[in-house]
């Protein structure tokens, strides 16, 4: 509109010319182009994920003007822009990740209308962390969880093979490993501390508050305020590892290439498909060693 071309961006947005249809739905105002009408109903299915994730992001880091929205086939990703959201409309045409839109709505609070650090992938990683939280605490059925855990896995697997978060740190990434910091291996990492300690959403929460102002941060300034906290900071340059071993006669032994103590979660499922959890403590001085009789399959 008229207006927000008036705003003094920080970063250039993207225009889209064409005739618009528009509609309002809890205070967001949702733009789409009249030859797309086709999608109407996909869009306004959307609609109720960017409220959700709203107040559930809001939860966190407190109140924000919610975003214009708008649904247009751009040559690219879906981007956020001080207050204005471009989703690509071609994520209904395509099997499009479901943390495509709690990821953009994220972005109001760490990216273009929040605070943004000095590492790029750390932004984008953020916003997709939190795309995770908001997905685990909203939707509650089996086919759900399904999904999830092969979201997860799915990030795990094509991450496999990185030792070091050195390239993330020194900023030396090709454009494809750029890619797999920002949106897989950094947000495995930033579940992995959520997973371990319930509260780690809430520092960042308050890390925000803390930030708001200044609009532009670090990691460094992001490790200084955990450690203030009495938590641990972010990163070291080697990534820890688990791996399996067999150890003697129906033995197999899980081990870990880390000096530190890692809290891992097991699950192991018998011969009668029986499945059991629990918790064990490894580094690379303390291997578990599990029996393996009738055991069918260990995660």
């Amino acid at each position: 509109t008229e207006n927000d071309l008036q705003r003094k961006y920080i970063a250039t947005p993207i225009i889209v010319a064409g005739k618009f249809k528009n509609f309002e739905v809890n205070g967001f105002q949702v733009y789409y182009l009249e030859k797309e009408n086709g999608l109407l109903e996909e869009i306004k299915k959307a609609t109720e994920g960017m409220s959700k994730s709203f107040e559930f992001f809001s939860n966190y880091f407190g109140k924000k003007e919610k975003p214009k929205i708008i649904f247009a086939p751009i040559n690219g990703p879906s981007v956020t822009n001080e207050n204005i959201i471009i989703y690509n409309s071609a994520i209904f045409k395509n099997d499009a990740p479901r943390t495509t839109v709690s990821h953009e709505i994220a972005h109001i609070w760490f990216g273009g209308d929040g605070i943004i650090f000095k590492e790029n992938s750390l932004t984008e990683a953020l916003a997709e962390f939190l795309a995770f939280e908001y997905l685990k605490a909203t939707y509650h059925s089996e086919n759900f969880n399904k999904y999830f855990e092969d979201l997860i896995g799915y990030k795990q697997f094509i991450t496999e093979g990185k030792k070091s978060f050195v390239g993330f740190a020194n900023q030396n990434l090709e454009k494809n490993e750029k890619k797999l910091f920002s949106y897989n291996l950094l947000p495995l990492y930033l579940y992995s501390k959520q997973k371990n300690d319930a509260n780690f959403i809430n520092i960042i929460g308050e890390f925000y508050k803390y930030k708001k102002y200044d609009r532009t941060t670090s990691l460094d300034e992001l490790n200084f305020f955990l450690q203030s906290k009495g938590y641990e900071t972010l990163f070291t340059d080697k990534i820890p590892d688990f791996y399996f071993s067999e150890c003697g006669k129906s033995k197999l032994c899980i081990n870990s290439n880390s000096e530190k103590i890692y809290n891992l979660e097991i699950e192991s499922t018998t011969m009668d498909n029986l499945n059991t959890k629990k918790n064990i403590k490894i580094s690379n001085k303390s291997p578990e060693i599990i029996d393996i009789n009738n055991i069918k399959k260990i995660t």
